[in-house]
């Protein structure tokens, strides 16, 4: 296998999500760039210059019929909890077959390079079933954390509280807490709300969001191709991060991945 630098590996990742784009046209699709990737568009028309990795949101609707019905177009296959019980996050990704990505991480599972999918959910107006919703997610996603880290850079007595904790975590497989994110973001689907977010993964509370601000989409430049964003990109992307436009202190200009990428 030949080693990957990191302009290859966005080269890749930008073929990936031009395939996703052109289907989604073809098949009545909506989605939305989306987190660090709409930042980029809309403060760099590009990647933000020290990130790595590609965002997507899609209404859960929509995310169904996507992962149902792109199947594998060419080198590109979808990989989602929905498909693979084994699959170890509770969204999807959108992989190059013809690549081979290893990550820091203690997942046994192989991918190639790839771009997220995530999933857009009815989040309730009301205050409590939003907190409840949300701190449930929130747990499970710790299960998830600690199922995946050795924390290999604490002291000897974390590491032994961590072996511990994984042996009582494997009574709990990953499609078991795939399947519990699941059913606890689309509780409310079907509902009608004036609120939306993502669930499954993220920031949160942060993650709430007027429906407005997702009706529908806009063209945005990225990297020289025309992409779809959310009509309400400003409004979705201070409740995120606040002042997007400003540029974060040097020492935090780097990137949140680790990994290395390789062409078969």
């Amino acid at each position: 296998m030949n080693k990957l630098d990191t302009n290859t590996v966005k080269e890749i990742q930008m073929d990936i999500l031009s395939s996703v784009d052109t289907f989604c046209k073809e098949n009545n699709i909506r989605y939305f760039i989306g987190g660090g990737t709409l930042i980029g568009a809309v403060r760099h028309k590009g990647y933000i210059p020290w990130d790595d990795d590609i965002d997507i949101m899609m209404l859960r609707k929509d995310y169904n019929k996507f992962v149902h019905d792109f199947g594998t177009k060419g080198k590109y296959c979808v990989l989602a909890p929905e498909l693979n019980m084994h699959y170890p996050f509770p969204f999807a990704k959108v992989e190059d077959t013809s690549t081979v990505l290893i990550e820091n991480m203690t997942t046994p599972w192989k991918m190639g390079i790839n771009i997220d999918v995530f999933p857009i959910e009815t989040i309730p107006e009301n205050q409590k079933d939003r907190d409840k919703l949300f701190m449930k997610a929130k747990r499970i996603y710790k299960l998830y954390s600690f199922k995946k880290s050795n924390f290999p850079r604490h002291g000897w007595l974390i590491r032994l509280s961590a072996k511990v904790l994984h042996a009582f975590l494997k009574l709990f497989s990953i499609s078991t807490l795939n399947r519990w994110t699941i059913n606890n973001a689309t509780k409310y689907q079907g509902t009608s709300s004036s609120l939306c977010g993502c669930v499954v993964w993220g920031y949160g509370k942060k993650e709430v969001h007027p429906v407005s601000d997702l009706a529908s989409s806009i063209d945005m430049p990225f990297e020289n191709r025309i992409f779809q964003g959310p009509i309400g990109y400003d409004s979705y992307l201070r409740a995120l991060y606040g002042d997007y436009m400003q540029l974060p202190p040097k020492e935090k200009q780097v990137t949140h991945h680790d990994y290395m990428a390789f062409s078969k």
